[in-house]
């Protein structure tokens, strides 16, 4: 087996792959795809030894990362989008006018919290008030829910992908 002979027999099916995970964003699919190929090519004298079966599992696991790795470097996280938020909570106008009421500030902000809040499922919603309001580690909600710290992490980025297009939403409508 060679890294030619792999490429070519699993290039079109990572590269579907790809495409289908990222909602047929064309950027993003190529940007996975090589990025999979690459770290291949870059393993390939641990990984060459592999069963075909068990190489074909690494390379769909390697896209899936590769394609998260991506999403991350063009979506802002959830810190970012609370920076975001936290301007967008005051008007630019309203800067110029007088100092922004703490209490009318405030009071936007539980508003956005509601909206989110109704939004998301019991669990979710425990994860997010963990996690940004009482900004426990991810190794302390682990210990909460009774889950690993990797699960909590993993947990929490499904979240945060959830969490993306409502944030989004709740601004653009502000």
């Amino acid at each position: 087996m060679t890294f030619e002979f792999i490429y070519e027999k699993y290039f079109d099916d990572i590269h579907r792959y790809c495409y289908y995970r990222t909602d047929g964003d064309e950027y993003s699919t190529d940007e996975a795809t090589a990025e999979t190929f690459f770290l291949l090519q870059k393993q390939w004298e641990t990984v060459k030894e592999f069963h075909e079966d068990r190489l074909r599992a690494w390379l769909y696991g390697v896209a899936k990362n590769k394609i998260r790795e991506v999403r991350r470097e063009q979506n802002p996280s959830i810190e970012s989008l609370s920076e975001e938020w936290c301007s967008a909570l005051i008007d630019e106008e309203s800067i110029h006018k007088q100092p922004p009421d703490e209490e009318e500030e405030y009071e936007r902000f539980v508003q956005y919290i509601k909206q989110i809040r109704l939004r998301l499922k019991p669990k979710e919603w425990n994860l997010f008030r963990m996690r940004v309001v009482e900004r426990m580690s991810h190794r302390d909600i682990g210990a909460q829910f009774g889950i690993s710290e990797n699960a909590a992490k993993l947990r929490w980025a499904r979240l945060e992908e959830k969490l993306r297009p409502i944030v989004a939403k709740i601004l653009k409508n502000k």
